[in-house]
């Protein structure tokens, strides 16, 4: 078997295409997605990996500021005679989205009360996928689940996108242990001691 990798293929440019343009977007969510794709520099050998998770972090800068419905689309064309490879990533921001309802399923006996308290997320909020992780890990710090998913209720894409997204957190509620250990000391029937823990 004889292999030759030939010539690495670098990144001549990386640039990013709008379905959906928007001249009013906050300066914090501009911000995030050129932060993310400063993440493919430029003249820089060619990933796979990398192009992958550029795309995954572009996602990200729009879901955790306010787009539930964005996505991402990656294309990379290889000029051969070059060696180069132009990177185009397709954004679709979708309507700006806040959290509607919020349920937990699967916590019985525990009070819904105090979980949807732990979970900090409230209807109303601007829609954040980092909200989501922070209410999930505020869930797991309880010790008492044994998994936790935050499922938001996205609409179909059958379907025109509901600006407010309901959210139900999964829980399943892990076995508790037990264990006592009692004793006890009589002395002429006058003086006793009990102990237990």
């Amino acid at each position: 078997i004889i292999v030759d990798e030939g010539q690495p293929v670098n990144i001549g440019k990386v640039e990013l295409a709008w379905k959906d343009p928007r001249k009013d977007l906050r300066p914090g969510v501009t911000r995030a997605i050129e932060t993310a794709r400063s993440e493919l520099a430029q003249s820089s050998p060619f990933d796979e990996d990398r192009f992958e998770a550029t795309k995954k972090q572009l996602l990200r800068a729009m879901t955790a500021r306010g787009f539930a419905y964005a996505s991402v689309k990656g294309d990379a064309h290889v000029d051969l005679t070059t060696h180069k490879a132009a990177v185009l990533y397709t954004l679709e921001l979708g309507p700006e989205s806040k959290f509607g309802p919020i349920t937990i399923e699967g916590n019985a006996p525990l009070p819904a009360a105090r979980l949807l308290a732990a979970v900090n997320v409230q209807p109303g909020q601007r829609y954040s996928t980092g909200a989501l992780e922070s209410a999930e890990l505020a869930l797991s710090e309880l010790g008492v689940f044994g998994s936790i998913q935050a499922v938001p209720q996205l609409s179909p894409a059958t379907e025109a996108r509901n600006p407010v997204v309901p959210v139900i957190f999964r829980v399943s509620v892990a076995p508790l242990h037990a264990a006592q250990l009692g004793g006890g000391l009589e002395v002429g029937g006058r003086v006793e001691v009990h102990l237990q823990a």
